[in-house]
């Protein structure tokens, strides 16, 4: 539509110019109009133009086009897009754990080809709305993966076991539960 309005302006210009030539005033005025209705079409269409623009709200890796050139377009995701250099892992959290979990904690992450490797990361998002798991409430969540120490090629889709660190404590005594006693309100004896 752009082309067809230029063309326009140039057909309403050309039209002018000839009447100038050898026209009388009404019929001037009348190709002036005329020119600078085509001139507004044409800036109009350039508008619409620049408004049909995409632009990624982030640099990354175009992984799948839903819609074709001319295709009448809804609110769905026509493309999908990845950022390769900074890859998350999603999964899912049953609802009963959800009071051990919180962004920021650290993951430790094994996927199904790498099963001798293991990759650090952090929790980053949980979504505020429960999901049905094979019939079991959950949540889904997102984490980081640290590739720093561990280079290594991934692929959208993999499968993958994440182990979420709820807490954690260093150089302490391990002992059976069933070797503790409580005294009172939190103090404990090992018997």
């Amino acid at each position: 539509s752009l082309q067809t309005a230029w063309l326009q302006v140039a057909n309403a210009q050309a039209s002018l110019e000839a009447l100038l030539k050898g026209a009388d005033e009404a019929e001037v005025a009348a190709a002036q109009v005329a020119v600078e209705q085509a001139r507004l079409s044409y800036e109009q269409a350039q508008m619409e133009l620049e408004k049909a623009g995409l632009v990624a709200p982030f640099d990354g890796t175009v992984m799948a086009v839903n819609a074709q050139v001319g295709d009448q377009v809804g609110t769905g995701a026509i493309l999908t897009l990845a950022d390769l250099d900074a890859p998350l892992v999603r999964f899912w959290v049953e609802e009963a754990d959800l009071g051990s979990i919180a962004v920021g904690n650290p993951v430790h992450i094994v996927f199904e080809a790498l099963p001798d490797l293991t990759f650090e990361g952090r929790l980053l998002r949980i979504d505020p709305a429960l999901v049905t798991v094979d019939g079991t409430p959950a949540v889904q969540c997102w984490a980081s993966i640290d590739l720093s120490q561990r280079p290594a090629v991934l692929l959208s889709g993999m499968a993958v076991e994440v182990e979420v660190i709820a807490a954690e404590a260093r150089n302490v005594l391990l002992v059976p539960l069933e070797a503790l006693r409580e005294l009172g309100e939190g103090r404990y004896a090992v018997f």
